[in-house]
């Protein structure tokens, strides 16, 4: 056990009273500086289309992507957040970071500063924002290349990305 005196109580209980209160939901979203340690603890910093993420297609269904996003805080914690979320769908080849032959197929976007739609699409079991995606161009399977990007657009202000290639 870690003896303190209470002036170490007293400055601790103040250091972490201030950084609540930096997080704290107000009308208008803080602005952070950019870098990792300004960033409010549990804020998104980074997004990843989790591996649970598949197309899928079923025989007399309709095709469809169950999109898995995760969302991690500056320590590397899954952490849930807001914002707008656009998936976009790509057919072509080489990574969307890297350039290529991209056409964007299809958007779908969701506003998860709206509480209910954010609690809607959180799967507490995987800990990802789940999101499934119809409407998909004929023969989806196909080896023309699909391409799953994810943007996050925090009420922060950043922009947070991720891509997978999608097989059938």
């Amino acid at each position: 056990m870690i003896a303190m005196n209470r002036a170490g109580l007293g400055a601790m209980v103040l250091a972490l009273g201030a950084a609540l209160v930096g997080c704290s939901s107000g009308t208008k979203p803080a602005r952070h500086s950019g870098s990792p340690a300004a960033a409010c603890a549990f804020e998104p910093v980074a997004i990843l289309i989790h591996p649970l993420t598949r197309l899928v297609i079923q025989p007399d269904k309709e095709p469809r992507i169950d999109a898995h996003i995760e969302m991690r805080d500056a320590a590397g914690d899954e952490v849930k957040g807001t914002g707008r979320m656009a998936l976009e769908l790509y057919r072509g080849s080489g990574p969307f970071m890297g350039g290529g032959m991209r056409e964007q197929v299809l958007r779908w976007e969701t506003d998860l500063s709206n509480l209910e739609e954010n609690s809607r699409a959180f799967d507490r079991v995987t800990r990802t924002y789940r999101f499934e995606l119809t409407g998909l161009p004929e023969s989806p399977g196909e080896k023309v290349g699909l391409r799953l990007r994810a943007v996050l657009k925090t009420e922060g202000g950043r922009e947070l990305t991720d891509e997978v290639g999608l097989e059938r």
